[in-house]
């Protein structure tokens, strides 16, 4: 025991001089724990200090508290050597402590002096980095690091082993030796899976002074829920909340734009058609009543679209609202006989002008014009004109509820394929990981749908259908982009596309693939003809002809069988040559464009449309396309055929797009 003069401090370990021996530069020392005990009867508050020295220093100073008898206190020292001017040069400090007198004594002892000694030495191994930590997270967690061995003396050292501790391990094979002023580089790797936090050594063992060496190693702890996700999960996860917000946005605005307005103009005209029936006079009050019945809210549901159900919202179009318009028209017809002579007259004319140009309706017109011009005389039959208004509104109607039918048809349609579309298009994501090529195509699709917005000068008035392309551009471009650049990928494969397509199509941020997925995207009409082209190069690739077996002169001298008609090999290929169809409108005639065309011609070529034509459209056996288009709005792919009637071998088919905008 070492006792300082006139204290009560007992100090272990129990010298006045503590010596940490021989170390390298660059290495700090194991902590050396110095104990101080207040082997006294008062209490005592023990101090510690160190003076200036930049090579011994206080890790851990558990001292400068009152300790009563008995009790200690712990101060932990480090050794980090200094450069020294010669090998093995001893550098030492002075710890000193005291300790001033607990309550009702006075003044403080003197300081005591600790010497603390130890050698330096420049290191014959050194170590880059001094340790290693590795990071939590699971897709750069498990890479290993590396740690640089490097011999700083004169001569050769010999490596005897390296070696990790817990679950680390050392990739490259240990070297034998490592020749002077020379480097050796290890891979270390951490434990692989694990969740908790780890911490092992590099444990170095060699013919040096201070072997063996230890360098930390410690690895973070990983969260379960990350740990087995997939590379591409961020963007799969993005592609997820956009195709559900961009769903919802569909279903947001189509029951805000399209059915509740719909709903909305039902509820008017059943307003319309309550009026009707309070004016009927002499109408059997049964027979209000059950008109009133029929149309009642067993039809028609609340209005308020913060009170519609998820049904209501995701699912409008499930035949409510028209058999809602049907029953309302039942009821109109069966009001007609009790109206007033006036409204039967005022409903006469309008309904005139309304089905104006329906041939269906043309012989029941000329009837209502004669009745209308015989209202006025004495002998106008009032009968006969409810029974000629009954049966133009059911006509009237007719055609109204088939075009809501067709109407209700297609925003079902664009509901599902914009539904489908946004789910392969999350399926794509999460397999192949290209949302980019995704994103520009939509961004195409917008731009289309905005450059045309832009540029129309109509307004369209069918019930908000216009809002259905709106969202189906975007989901087509998407997927259009995607599919072209599949396309251009193994087109160049197969020598189809020229040499500046050819390039790795497997990176999308790429200029040439942005760029080609905007156009893709952008265009509805660029991926069709693409495949067209295709189309046609491998059935005139089937059919082209081969050379003549022959020689040039034909048969040889001698004779031969006589040449018998042309076969189907020596025939050239007929193919169709028209190569696009011109736009069309709803409700305008389609513009006249010049006759279908074939090569070789055909003299009295018969043209038909195997299907795919729009309706109201037809096309003359000479290839020529007229009519009005009725509807729906939309792009269709149009299956032509065209074939010789004196010769059936010779026939072509081919498919063609068609737009046909809305009104």
């Amino acid at each position: 025991m070492a006792h300082a003069e006139n204290s009560s401090i007992t100090v272990q370990p129990p010298s006045t001089t503590v010596d940490f021996r021989a170390h390298d530069v660059g290495t700090t020392t194991v902590p050396l724990p110095i104990l101080f005990t207040n082997s006294g009867k008062n209490d005592l508050q023990i101090n510690v200090w160190i003076d200036d020295s930049s090579a011994f220093r206080i890790e851990r100073n558990g001292c400068g508290q009152s300790y009563s008898p008995g009790f200690s206190c712990e101060v932990w020292v480090v050794f980090a050597p200094r450069a020294p001017r010669t090998a093995g040069e001893v550098q030492q400090a002075t710890l000193k402590y005291n300790y001033a007198p607990g309550e009702g004594d006075k003044g403080e002892s003197e300081p005591v002096k600790l010497v603390l000694t130890g050698q330096a030495y420049l290191p014959e191994i050194s170590v880059h980095p001094g340790s290693l930590s590795f990071p939590s997270n699971s897709s750069s967690g498990d890479a290993p690091q590396t740690v640089t061995l490097t011999n700083n003396s004169s001569a050769k050292l010999a490596i005897q082993r390296i070696s990790a501790s817990d679950g680390f391990d050392v990739q490259r094979p240990t070297p034998a030796e490592i020749g002077s002023h020379e480097s050796v580089s290890l891979l270390v790797s951490p434990p692989s899976g694990g969740l908790l936090a780890a911490h092992g050594l590099l444990v170095v063992v060699s013919d040096s002074r201070l072997s063996p060496q230890f360098i930390p190693l410690a690895t973070s702890a990983r969260p379960i829920f990350f740990e087995h996700l997939p590379p591409n999960f961020g963007q799969s996860l993005f592609a997820l909340i956009a195709c559900l917000l961009y769903w919802l946005g569909m279903a947001a605005v189509r029951w805000n734009r399209i059915a509740l307005r719909a709903r909305k103009l039902l509820k008017a005209e059943i307003d319309n058609l309550l009026i009707d029936a309070d004016q009927a006079a002499g109408a059997p009050s049964a027979v209000i009543a059950a008109i009133k019945d029929s149309v009642g809210d067993k039809f028609i549901k609340d209005f308020d679209p913060r009170q519609c159900s998820f049904g209501d919202f995701a699912l409008w179009s499930r035949g409510d609202e028209l058999a809602g318009w049907q029953r309302v028209h039942q009821a109109m017809v069966q009001l007609v006989t009790w109206l007033p002579d006036d409204r039967v007259a005022a409903k006469l004319e309008f309904l005139v002008g309304q089905l104006a140009g329906e041939d269906s309706c043309s012989h029941l017109l000329d009837l209502v014009k004669a009745e209308l011009i015989l209202a006025t005389g004495k002998t106008a039959d009032p009968g006969r004109r409810r029974a000629l208004l009954r049966e133009l509104l059911s006509a009237y109607y007719d055609r109204e509820d088939t075009s809501y039918a067709s109407l209700l048809s297609w925003q079902n349609k664009a509901g599902w394929l914009v539904s489908c579309g946004l789910f392969l298009i999350l399926i794509l994501t999460i397999g192949d990981g290209h949302g980019t090529l995704f994103l520009i195509g939509a961004l195409g699709g917008l731009l289309s749908r905005l450059s045309r917005a832009l540029h129309r000068t109509d307004t369209p008035s069918d019930y908000g259908a216009s809002w259905t392309t709106v969202f189906l551009s975007p989901v087509t471009g998407a997927l259009a982009g995607w599919a072209g650049i599949l396309f251009c990928s193994v087109a160049v494969k197969f020598q189809i596309l020229g040499k500046i397509f050819e390039q790795a199509w497997d990176d999308p941020h790429k200029p040439l693939v942005m760029g080609l997925a905007l156009a893709f995207g952008f265009s509805e009409r660029l991926l069709d003809n693409l495949f067209n082209q295709l189309d046609d190069k491998l059935g005139s690739d089937t059919t082209s002809p081969k050379p003549s077996s022959l020689p040039p002169g034909g048969l040889p001298p001698g004779g031969g069988p006589p040449p018998g008609p042309p076969s189907d090999r020596d025939r050239a290929a007929t193919t169709i040559v028209t190569a696009s169809l011109p736009s069309g409108k709803v409700g305008e005639p389609y513009p006249e464009t010049p006759p279908l065309t074939v090569d070789p011609p055909i003299p009295k070529a018969n043209w038909s449309a195997v299907s795919g034509l729009p309706e109201g459209l037809e096309i003359s056996p000479s290839g020529q396309i007229s009519g009005t288009p009725r509807g729906p709005a939309g792009s269709s792919t149009v299956h032509i055929k065209v074939e010789d009637p004196a010769d059936a071998s010779k026939s072509a088919t081919k498919s063609l797009q068609i737009v046909i905008d809305p009104e």
